[in-house]
């Protein structure tokens, strides 16, 4: 629940996210379960739950699409509601399976063909998610045309006119939501483990000396504070690896987000030294590492053959 948050236009960045009262470090200031998510293709070798993401030895598999996989008939149940159109559309094509982000826009077209309502859009709705698509190279573009295709292809059981979808819907906007809002669901050990669009954490906006910080448990999102906060402070969090240097960070912004950060940090450059000479430092100990592990073979082999002579 968002009680202590408001949405609001923030200055040279558009929509915002703030908070209502001081809050101090530590607090969870928000919590929700994805509008939709699904697992991501990679842990195929290591499988969890479709439904609350545990990792488990033994899952049960779909009997149908032999795709989803669930550490109990319980979770199975639970997840039937939004897996049994999707479990068509993976029947139709295995054993192939689509990418992650293919599965994740079929399971969005789903939820709104039920047309019900979200915890996880209390304060922003998936409509209203920007894509940027008008922003991005033709070669993306491209990229982002293959997978409308590879969705038509997908849905071809299910949904054989995306013209039966809701007015205004076009695949190519929905797959630059995606790229652009979604957030990597990670375990307790920091693994990906599955990929979720949260509507209304879409409003939080990037600095590189963020204030809150994302995690989970299970599929559920949580917002935490990093720094104490004064009322009415815009609550912000880290899109991207922020102990790369600043044309590392820009570029790389730039390139998935479609904006240039102009933070403090951005701005003065101040830590781009330290990082770099850091880089060098481990560099330096992982070269001198190989060096000596080389040294070590080198005598062991030198050992091993005059043990053979003697």
């Amino acid at each position: 629940m968002a009680v202590n948050l408001e949405k609001f236009q923030s200055p040279g960045k558009g929509n915002g996210l703030r908070v209502l009262k001081d809050t101090c470090v530590g607090v969870t200031v928000y919590s929700s379960l994805p509008y939709a998510y699904t697992v991501c293709i990679k842990h195929k070798k290591k499988p969890v739950c479709d439904y609350c993401l545990l990792r488990k030895e033994k899952l049960l598999r779909c009997s149908q699409c032999k795709v989803a996989r669930y550490c109990a008939a319980l979770c199975q149940k639970k997840a039937w509601q939004d897996h049994k159109r999707e479990c068509i559309c993976l029947k139709s094509i295995f054993p192939s399976v689509p990418t992650d982000s293919v599965r994740l826009v079929a399971k969005i077209i789903f939820k709104m063909l039920q047309q019900s309502d979200s915890a996880s859009e209390e304060l922003y709705s998936i409509f209203d998610l920007q894509s940027h698509v008008d922003k991005v190279s033709e070669e993306i573009k491209e990229g982002l045309g293959h997978l409308t295709t590879a969705l038509q292809h997908f849905l071809k059981n299910e949904v054989q006119d995306l013209s039966q979808l809701p007015s205004g819907f076009q695949a190519l906007e929905y797959f630059g939501k995606v790229i652009c809002n979604s957030f990597t669901i990670s375990d307790g050990e920091m693994q990906d483990i599955g990929v979720g669009l949260y509507p209304s954490m879409s409003l939080l906006n990037h600095s590189c000396d963020p204030n809150c910080v994302i995690v989970f448990e299970g599929r559920r999102l949580l917002l935490r504070t990093v720094k104490e906060i004064s009322k009415r402070e815009e609550l912000t969090i880290s899109y991207i690896d922020v102990k790369i240097p600043t044309e590392e960070r820009q570029n790389q912004l730039f390139r998935q987000y479609s904006f240039t950060c102009e933070c403090h940090g951005c701005l003065l450059r101040d830590k781009d030294e330290d990082m770099l000479a850091g880089n060098k430092q481990s560099t330096k100990d992982v070269k001198d590492l190989v060096s000596r592990l080389e040294e070590l073979q080198s005598q062991n082999t030198h050992l091993f053959d005059t043990c053979n002579l003697s």
